[in-house]
């Protein structure tokens, strides 16, 4: 059966055999991609921990170093690995629709942060609208 593996802008189609777990996936092209062990991934859009997950026809399995949410917005930002958190703002502050400065918390795998925070691999970073506070 045919599945694709989207990984910092490369799409892979390839033939796995049924019963063919993520793992195995990841483990087949991981020298080729050098797929980290702490990457975020999403199978159709909807993020996995299990990674014994079997696939199914045409699924896409899709693998982010590290992926920032405000409200409906997602975004991956592979990008910024070892960059500040308060750096997000600049480069992806109209895509996501930000707020100015102070009117959101910051949330890194669920754990408040402050700006100054480096992203790693495997960060899932979310801005939180302050209780009491328009935006």
């Amino acid at each position: 059966m045919k599945v694709k593996l989207n990984f910092q802008g490369k799409e892979i189609k390839t033939e796995v055999n049924k019963g063919t777990t993520v793992k195995t996936l990841i483990e087949k092209h991981h020298e080729d991609l050098e797929i980290p062990q702490e990457a975020i991934l999403k199978i159709d859009g909807n993020s996995i921990l299990d990674r014994d997950i079997e696939l199914s026809e045409d699924m896409t399995l899709e693998i982010r170093l590290a992926e920032v949410t405000y409200g409906a917005n997602t975004v991956p930002i592979d990008d910024m690995i070892g960059a500040r958190v308060n750096e997000i703002n600049k480069i992806y502050g109209k895509v996501l629709n930000l707020p100015k400065k102070n009117k959101t918390l910051i949330q890194v795998n669920k754990k408040e942060v402050s700006g100054n925070y480096v992203i790693k691999t495997g960060d899932q970073i979310e801005f939180v609208k302050k209780v009491g506070h328009k935006l």
